[in-house]
């Protein structure tokens, strides 16, 4: 069922940004580095939203203007934040409540602005206004924040007190949606004042009694009658419910004595609760079962019946009710039951505090899938790693703009390379968001060797920031859409995969060129030609058929994409037939690691002096010799010098450092 959530949030001279404008989704993981803004956004939502702040605390300082700003408020400037909201157009309130904020009916949208302007032109006052809509002179004030509000979790927080807070459990605010008779809490009260009477009546404190009045006696003389009795507290019916406090676990420990990472656990499990729409309630006493079965046609009395099912006072509600079914119940309890509901969107700051790793991925994967509202935001990759593609928010750093956002909600897909790709960050535990940069690679093999070559140049990727991505295969056009969409600066290091046609006019791969191929050609750019067309990096008529492959080249590099002659494996190979020393470093690697004997040995040296770097590829890739790509890559690693970098490699680590250092 659809749900309320905010759809796009807009930001102009506030703080950290000088300009912000993202759509979002229901479900919205917000990332970035420390002091990039992730804070101040939440602020932003606030500022309009937030029941708990004060008029004082929406009034902003000249200090709160963007850094970019020279003497802002001199100058006249102003501060503006506009929310627009979607997914309310099923309920009744909300649409009665926003009326005067819709601003599009297809799909159905709220706004809500904050400006921060001079509202004195005299004396150049400034002061704030929130309004519906486009018309500043309808406000958005205190009695809509009652229904529509804005909750914010603090990274800093004391999850105790809050669990123990009359005012801000969430324990506390579920039992007050409680609908009780007053008879029944009046039963309840006197039930427990008569139990608390019993203590009055064990021997110990008759005795108590006894004795403070006879020394009351004593000390008063005959200056009166000056005698006390004990008696419990009386209890209020309507404060009945204030006796119920959380306990934990078989023992019933108190909160105070439960884990920080239970205790988060619990809290967040309430807070999850109490942002549940209760339109469709889940108990309805006899009277008001039998009131709405009185009001309902025959088609709906149906509905009621089959959903609802009688104990021994109450009718209570089912689970696991087909949607369309649900979706009749809550219309009709929409339109006769009169609840006086609150909407709240939440937002959690660092939600990973005091929660081990696995436990962040199991519940933060529950928390997704609730039928609510929720902003995170983390530097977990263990919670972004199962958050929809679609909900991610990247706040990005610039030089002279100030923070700039890139949202997935609109991340353009299709359905198996969706999933292929929430696979990919699932297994690789989130750790793309958390990049500067990325080397986007085919295999296992660059991402062992590619590191050490980035090393041997002076580069440290993890230092700066910068993923190896294995992608396992080709198929880059699902990363490259990503990483765009998230702006995330990326580079791709590809095969070239050399072809040539025989006499039959077959392609034959795997084959060193040869000045006796005269149609031959590079599945490595004929791929990425045809991921251009897709992704659409350059346009398609910069290239054409007659052109020459270093000019392809270039053009390519120009857009990030780096491509080889051969394999990684053969280009390496190519790269140090000059080198005797780098030469005998390889002959010894492939002599320790195969399984073959001495004849083995001596073919792979023989092939390789004869320039047939595919056949020594081939020898060790084969069964007998029991290597693989993986295995001699990883030995490599640690064998290599310099001289075994091949140049596009090189090229593809300059590129990514330096569209990181141009963003910084």
């Amino acid at each position: 069922m659809k749900h309320l959530f905010l759809s796009r949030i807009f930001i102009k001279n506030f703080r950290n940004f000088g300009e912000l404008d993202l759509k979002m989704t229901s479900k919205q993981i917000i990332i970035g580095e420390n002091n990039v803004g992730k804070s101040n956004l939440i602020r932003a939502i606030q500022l309009i939203l937030d029941p708990s702040l004060s008029e004082q605390d929406r009034h902003l300082k000249e200090t709160d203007f963007f850094d970019g700003l020279e003497e802002p408020q001199t100058n006249g400037k102003e501060i503006i934040i506009s929310i627009e909201l979607q997914g309310f157009e099923h309920n009744k309130q909300l649409k009665a409540l926003l009326c005067d904020a819709i601003v599009n009916e297809n799909p159905f949208t709220a706004r809500i602005t904050y400006k921060y302007k001079i509202i004195n032109p005299s004396t150049k006052e400034y002061g704030f206004v929130i309004y519906q809509g486009e018309d500043e002179e309808i406000s958005f004030g205190y009695r809509e924040r009652k229904v529509l509000n804005f909750m914010v979790i603090d990274a800093i927080r004391d999850v105790e007190s809050d669990l123990k807070s009359e005012k801000r459990s969430p324990i506390k605010k579920l039992i007050k949606r409680i609908d009780i008779s007053d008879e029944k809490l009046k039963d309840i009260a006197e039930a427990m004042k008569g139990n608390n009477d019993e203590i009055l009546k064990i021997d110990e404190i008759s005795i108590l009694i006894k004795s403070i009045n006879k020394q009351l006696s004593r000390v008063t003389g005959s200056n009166g009658d000056v005698e006390i009795d004990l008696q419990t507290n009386d209890i209020i019916p309507s404060r009945v419910l204030n006796n119920i406090n959380l306990s934990v676990g078989s023992k019933a420990r108190s909160v105070k004595d439960s884990s920080l990472g239970i205790n988060n656990l619990i809290y967040i499990s309430l807070l999850m609760m109490h942002l549940e729409d209760d339109t469709v309630p889940k108990l309805l006493n006899e009277t008001a079962f039998n009131d709405f079965i009185g009001l309902q046609n025959g088609e709906h009395n149906c509905l009621l019946k089959k959903w609802f099912l009688k104990n021994d006072e109450n009718y209570i509600l089912k689970d696991s009710i087909p949607n369309e079914e649900y979706m009749e119940l809550y219309e009709f309890f929409d339109e006769n039951r009169s609840n006086e509901s609150s909407f709240t969107l939440l937002a959690i700051e660092e939600p990973e505090a005091h929660l081990h790793p696995s436990v962040q991925r199991t519940v933060y994967r529950e928390v997704m899938k609730e039928n609510t509202s929720i902003l995170v935001s983390t530097h977990s990759p263990f919670i972004t790693s199962i958050a929809p593609i679609k909900s991610i928010v990247h706040l990005i750093p610039s030089k002279n703009k100030g923070t700039n956002g890139f949202s997935t909600s609109e991340l353009t897909l299709s359905e198996r390379e969706m999933e292929d790709l929430q696979r990919y960050i699932d297994v690789k535990r989130g750790e793309l968001y958390f990049g500067k940069g990325v080397i986007l690679v085919e295999g296992v093999a660059e991402e062992y060797l590619i590191p050490r070559f980035a090393e041997l140049m002076g580069i440290q990727l993890d230092i700066e920031g910068i993923i190896c991505c294995n992608i396992n295969g080709t198929d880059f056009k699902p990363y490259i859409t990503f990483f765009k969409q998230l702006g995330v600066p990326y580079v791709v290091i590809t095969d070239g995969d050399y072809y040539y046609y025989n006499k039959e006019g077959k392609k034959v791969f795997n084959e060193i060129y040869s000045e006796s191929h005269e149609n031959y050609g590079y599945d490595g750019i004929d791929r990425m030609r045809a991921l251009n067309e897709e992704v659409g990096l350059f346009p398609k008529e910069t290239l054409n058929e007659k052109m020459d492959f270093n000019d392809m080249d270039k053009i390519f590099n120009e857009n990030h994409i780096f491509i080889g002659n051969h394999t990684l494996e053969t280009d390496i190979m190519e790269c140090i037939e000059d080198c005797e020393g780098s030469k005998n470093i390889l002959f010894d690697l492939f002599e320790s690691l195969t399984s073959g004997g001495d004849g083995q040995k001596a073919n792979f040296k023989t092939s390789y002096n004869a320039g047939e770097y595919d056949k020594c590829l081939a020898k060790i890739e084969s069964s007998h010799s029991k290597i693989g790509k993986g295995r001699f890559a990883q030995s490599l690693a640690s064998k290599c010098t310099s001289k075994f970098n091949p140049s596009y490699v090189k090229n593809a680590i300059e590129d990514i450092l330096k569209q990181i250092l141009n963003k910084e």
